[in-house]
């Protein structure tokens, strides 16, 4: 379950948000399963099982909550309870993070065994922000959740979509991200083939992204912020030499080895010498600090 409707989401599949969540058929839905007590009996014995069962013969398995908004799933409270019952200690979730700007309910996690939270900023300023998010107001939570999180003891982790919708303002945001005490990801989105369709209104094409990171790197220090998502050969090699690289952290959309089979890619001047990236790329090239076609 989940209070927002983000653009992502809400293009693939259908959802439409207003002030008090989504309203439309998937919604629906899913409040219907959640009030069927044989769906939530084999929910709830399922989660226990795995939970007892990874106890029991992987002592050393990390437990994730993550999948839409966790925290909204009336199954969260009493699993995370379980779990730090049967010995998990530092367990981390992927939140949106509306249940942390509740009173206390951060340094509740904490105390039952959740060591690190990960959200997502979607803007720097509070209209593109609750635009991209499709909530009123969420601008305002995550910095709520943020602090909420630090205050708490617990690790931070941040990333932020590059979109056309934030684009002009990504600058701005990537500085004040990196002024949390946090690790911060910008990701390059392109998800799975049911994203492609809405590609041209969601993506950035690389010839707007690379001046976009440009004045990024102006505001943030070498090394600070990672990028992923980003094919090495779309950007010139000061800008790989300041950004670190990430291929694996956060889903399908970082992990493309073909992304020549992209639109963004199809387009590019440099696709009949593209060896693909970014597994083939390193093959062919070594590391991404080596050469790149925009360089040769």
């Amino acid at each position: 379950m989940c209070d927002r409707a983000c653009l992502f989401c809400a293009d693939r599949y259908g959802r439409v948000a207003d002030p008090d969540g989504y309203v439309d058929e998937t919604r629906l839905g899913e409040l219907r399963l959640l009030q069927r007590p044989d769906y939530m009996a084999t929910r709830r014995a399922a989660i226990e099982e795995a939970l007892r069962r990874a106890s029991q013969h992987e002592p050393s398995t990390q437990v994730a909550w993550t999948g839409m908004d966790c925290l909204a799933s009336p199954l969260f409270d009493d699993a995370l309870a379980l779990a730090h019952a049967l010995g998990f200690t530092e367990m981390e979730l992927q939140s949106p993070g509306t249940r942390l700007t509740e009173s206390g309910f951060a340094r509740q996690l904490a105390r039952s065994g959740v060591g690190g939270v990960s959200l997502t900023a979607h803007g720097h300023r509070a209209e593109t922000f609750d635009y991209v998010n499709g909530r009123p107001g969420s601008h305002a939570a995550f910095w709520q959740a943020a602090r909420a999180v630090l205050e708490a003891g617990m690790k931070l982790r941040v990333s932020a979509p590059i979109l056309q919708q934030n684009l002009a303002e990504l600058p701005e945001l990537a500085a004040e991200l990196a002024a949390l005490d946090a690790p911060v990801t910008l990701f390059y989105y392109h998800d799975q083939d049911s994203l492609i369709p809405h590609y041209p209104r969601l993506a950035v094409p690389f010839d707007q992204l690379r001046p976009a990171l440009e004045r990024v790197r102006e505001r943030v220090a070498p090394r600070r912020v990672t990028l992923t998502g980003v094919p090495p050969c779309a950007l010139s090699h000061a800008l790989r030499e300041h950004f670190p690289w990430d291929y694996g952290r956060g889903g399908g959309h970082h992990s493309h080895a073909r992304f020549e089979s992209l639109p963004i890619c199809s387009s590019c001047p440099h696709a009949s010498a593209c060896p693909g990236a970014p597994i083939q790329y390193l093959a062919h090239f070594g590391t991404w600090t080596d050469n790149a076609l925009l360089d040769a």
